[in-house]
Formats: C-alpha cells, structure tokens, sequence
C-alpha cells in the first residue's frame, strides 16, 4: 500500500496472488485517517471478539452452506439407471453413462472445483466452462459430430439442463419404434463414450480433434456390437431348438 498516494501497490506482489484476489484487494477501502492499523472482529459492534459471536458466526455460515448444498444438489432417479442398463452397449459404456448423469466426469470444471487445476474453462474451445452437458453436448465441434452422425441431430444448448435429463428425454421419444429406439440408444451411447475418449486424447495426449473419425469410430463400434449381440442371440436360439 501506497500511504503518501493512499492506494494499493498491487504491482509489488505481481503475479504472486491470482488476479481475482488482486481485483478484490483493489476494491477495498483505504483509510485515510493517520494512525495504527487493528484488527477488528466484524460480528460484534464494538470490534472485539467474544466466544458467543464466534459461535453465532460459525453457526450461521455453516447453515448458509448446507442450504446452498441443498439447492444446488441434484438427484438423478433410480429409474434413469434402469434405462441405461437396459441400453445394447458394453458395461463400461453404461457404467461411463451414469458417471455422466451424476456429474461424476474428471471435466475441467469438476477438477477445478476440486482445487486440483487453474481453470474450469474447457481446453478445445476456449469459451465455456466444461461441465458435463458442454463436453458431451455443446461444445462446438461435438455438435459437429451429432449432427454428422447417422442421428443428424441437432443439439439444441438452450433446451440442456442436465445430462440425465437430456438422456432420459432422448431415450423416451415416443415418436420412435422399439427396434429403432434400441439401435438409436445404442448409437447414442457409442457416440457419447467415443466423445469422451477423444476429448481426453486430444487434452492429455495432444491429439488432433476429428468429428468425422470419431462418428466414424464410434458408429462402426455400435453396428459391430450389434451384429455381434444378434449373433450370439441367434446361435443360442439354434441350439435350444436343436436340444428340444
């Protein structure tokens, strides 16, 4: 602090705090009366501390807290996890599917949450945050890949809430019939998970990021995993009738 000019040096510190804290320390007050600094208690009016305040201080934040938890937590159904192990796809895929539903994804917005890097902001982009529903839906060259998919779908982001909710109005269109509602779940699942290996190549590993190769990549392994499922259905058919 500059006493003579009456602000903050902020430039003395340089990058040693990050820059919202430098912005916070900007915007306080500077005193301009002459005199010893103190320390002043906030909750108590005469400035000092007491067991009671602190108490009463402690208690009131935690309860701000917990409420904020409440109204910010989201519980995904028990009925949307029958869906997805109702889906035609590998275990892994389901089990990957419902990590998303319950925002379980390493996404750079989770990690930062956790303290654990910089910036929730995702790496491809460079625009939004990476949540769940902006890695697997919305970002921009992931809507490339579900509108060139054999789905043609067109991602609408403003319609997006939740991931969960997103999967469970996707798989309960009822303008569908049940083979095509099975095939198109099964792709849907296939895409997600090929979108999510990509995304981890192309942020820990460097790789180049193709739409075409992942739709290609992940709706050859849809169509193989179904051809191979109908096959071993088939064959066990053929030998109950054969045993009967």
């Amino acid at each position: 602090m500059d006493k003579e000019e009456g602000t903050w040096n902020i430039e003395v510190v340089g990058e040693a705090i990050p820059e919202e804290d430098r912005t916070r320390i900007e915007k306080l007050p500077i005193c301009q009366r002459e005199g010893p600094d103190r320390v002043i208690w906030p909750y108590n009016k005469d400035g000092s501390y007491s067991v009671r305040s602190g108490y009463l201080s402690m208690k009131g934040s935690r309860h701000v807290r917990d409420g904020n938890r409440a109204s910010s937590s989201h519980i995904v159904s028990k009925s949307t996890w029958k869906q997805i192990w109702k889906i035609q796809a590998p275990s892994k895929i389901k089990n990957f599917l419902w990590k998303a539903c319950q925002n379980a994804l390493a996404t750079y917005q989770n990690l930062w949450k956790r303290r654990c890097c910089t910036t929730p902001t995702c790496q491809l982009c460079l625009h939004q945050e990476e949540s769940v529903e902006h890695l697997l839906l919305c970002c921009d060259w992931v809507q490339k890949v579900w509108f060139g998919s054999s789905l043609a779908y067109h991602v609408d982001r403003q319609s997006i809430t939740s991931f969960d909710f997103w999967l469970v109005g996707i798989f309960e269109m009822s303008s569908i019939k049940a083979l095509d509602k099975m095939i198109m779940q099964t792709r849907v699942a296939f895409i997600c998970w090929h979108i999510w290996k990509a995304r981890n190549a192309a942020t820990l590993e460097k790789k180049h990021l193709n739409a075409e190769q992942v739709i290609f990549l992940a709706e050859r392994a849809a169509s193989e995993y179904m051809e191979i499922k109908a096959f071993k259905e088939k064959g066990c058919l053929e030998i109950l009738l054969f045993l009967f």
